[in-house]
């Protein structure tokens, strides 16, 4: 009996056991299977999460190609400024040049100025000379002619006064050109010298060769003057035409000053978009490393915080990419302005030039000297009595000429005018005409070589006067 209860004790025992095992086990069951629905909750919940971080990584590499290639259309225009920016810069240098060339050309105006003005004080007192010369002579037919009228000669006088201008014809037909002025007779100055010599101061051929001659002279007087006239018109016009290109040249100079200052600005922010477009490869960079590092590395708790990270650049990068552009826009701008006003400054020193081209005197004209007038007047005072000389035969040729050039019709001054006011974008690699010598010789006798002629330096007064 004992042994049956000790069996049954052991069996009730065991099947205890068995189901605080088996309630335990049930119990370790429950827990495993919440575990693995929250597991399996996480696994949802991460894969939802990766597919999100995906589809933006996705997004981002295809913003970050668009960023490259915006990058690199920003390097091409980068490097048309820069090209644009080097041809402005040889631009300005040929107007450097040019201006060098101006002002050595206006060196050159002044010196043959002061050569002009010299040959006219010489010219000046040439005539000072030739007047004091046609007084005296004056004087001198005046003195003869009260003589004559005080005493005339007698028969045997007036056969002797024959026979003397009978000698003397031949000699002045073998020495017509011997001098400008022929020499006195011996008058006397009394009439006691009268009385002893009789025959000499009452020739009746030294009366008519002295009023020929003096005639001759008043003639020669008269074509003087006119050209001293002639050349002081010139001269005043040559002054105020020169005067207007000087003013000219100061314009130009600070239009030119005024450009180079805008090309240092130019330069400046190229320098700075340089900089700029460097900084912003940098952040690319930068952005590129750590989307790499993104992908490669293995999914943690700080992703969220990374992405915000890479958000805030990203946003930062497309901000200096925006301020990047709107600085090549603007640099764009005012490289075409520079540009223009570079292309206005070349238009106007071609027309500088043209006009200083214009101003150069003829070079048919050939001033010729007092002496050389009155030697060919003596020659010709026995021959010819013409009105005119070969100089003013020369200057009605010129203004015939030139009032048989037809007039510019006012169509063609306006269109003049608005050339020179609106700025072309044209380079012009103008042609300066060869220098002149420096050792021009100041006296009036001697030729001066000209290059234009006095038709074009009236018409260029009358375009200035015009489009003024």
């Amino acid at each position: 009996m004992e042994q049956l209860v000790t069996a049954r004790e052991e069996r009730e025992q065991v099947i205890v056991e068995a189901s605080n095992e088996i309630s335990s086990e049930k119990k370790k069951a429950r827990e495993l299977q919440r575990k693995l629905d929250d597991a399996n909750k996480k696994v949802t919940k991460l894969t939802a999460d990766n597919a999100g971080l995906r589809e933006a990584v996705d997004a981002k590499d295809a913003l970050v190609g668009e960023l490259r290639a915006s990058e690199a259309a920003a390097r091409d225009e980068l490097a048309g400024a820069a090209a644009r920016l080097e041809s402005a810069q040889k631009q300005a240098g040929s107007l450097k040049y040019e201006v060098r060339m101006l002002q050595k050309e206006l060196e050159v105006r002044a010196q043959e100025r002061e050569y002009d003005l010299k040959a006219a004080d010489a010219a000046r007192r040439q005539q000072a000379e030739h007047l004091d010369r046609i007084a005296r002579l004056e004087a001198e037919c005046q003195r003869l002619r009260a003589m004559v009228r005080k005493r005339l000669p007698g028969p045997a006088a007036i056969a002797k006064m024959r026979d003397e201008v009978d000698q003397q014809q031949p000699q002045q037909t073998l020495t017509p050109r011997a001098s400008p002025r022929r020499p006195r007779p011996a008058t006397p100055s009394s009439p006691r010298s009268v009385a002893s010599s009789p025959f000499t101061p009452r020739t009746p051929s030294p009366r008519r060769s002295v009023s020929s001659e003096a005639d001759g002279y008043a003639f020669k007087l008269r074509a003087m003057e006119d050209e001293n006239r002639a050349l002081k018109q010139a001269l005043a016009k040559r002054e105020s035409e020169l005067q207007i290109v000087q003013m000219k040249y100061a314009d130009e100079a600070c239009r030119f000053t005024a450009a180079q200052r805008q090309l240092k600005n130019l330069t400046e922010e190229n320098r700075q978009l340089s900089d700029a477009n460097c900084q912003s490869e940098s952040w690319a960079s930068a952005l590129i490393s750590e989307l790499e590092q993104f992908r490669s590395g293995p999914e943690c708790p700080t992703a969220e915080a990374s992405v915000k990270d890479w958000a805030a650049q990203e946003e930062e990068l497309l901000t200096a990419i925006l301020n990047l552009q709107t600085l090549h826009f603007l640099q764009n701008s005012d490289i075409q302005a520079a540009a223009d006003k570079l292309a206005e400054c070349q238009e106007t020193i071609t027309i500088l030039n043209k006009q200083l081209q214009a101003l150069t005197t003829p070079a048919t004209y050939k001033p010729q000297s007092l002496a050389s007038i009155l030697a060919e007047g003596s020659a010709d005072a026995n021959g010819s009595k013409s009105p005119t000389t070969s100089k003013q035969v020369q200057f009605k040729e010129e203004h015939d000429a030139f009032s048989a050039v037809p007039k510019m019709s006012s169509e063609q001054e306006q269109n003049a005018t608005t050339e020179n006011k609106d700025s072309i974008q044209i380079v012009v690699h103008p042609v300066f005409g060869e220098p002149r010598q420096e050792g021009v010789s100041a006296d009036p006798g001697k030729k001066k070589k000209r290059s234009s002629s006095l038709l074009g330096r009236i018409m260029f007064r009358k375009k200035v006067e015009g489009s003024s």
